[in-house]
């Protein structure tokens, strides 16, 4: 079952614009799960980071889950 983690949005200003990014990560039970959700968010125009485990337990006690990191950026320009 997919595990929502959390998201993330910044805003980068810019001389004409503003960048957005949109930063979506997940945990997930497997392998085959990680990789059946990264197709759907590439599909909804997310790229993944590349991470695929992360530990959520501590450096002497580990606890590496199947972890998914995507990135979508946008450009918006002012009005003139």
């Amino acid at each position: 079952m997919i595990k929502h983690k959390r998201d993330i949005t910044t805003k980068t200003f810019v001389d004409d614009g503003v960048i957005i990014e949109d930063i979506m990560q997940y945990h997930y039970d497997n392998e085959d799960e990680k990789s059946q959700h990264k197709l759907y968010m590439e599909y909804k125009g997310f790229e993944d980071s590349g991470q695929a485990r992360q530990n959520i337990g501590t450096i002497t006690e580990p606890n590496h889950v199947w972890f998914g990191s995507y990135y979508r950026r946008t450009t918006k320009e002012y009005e003139k």
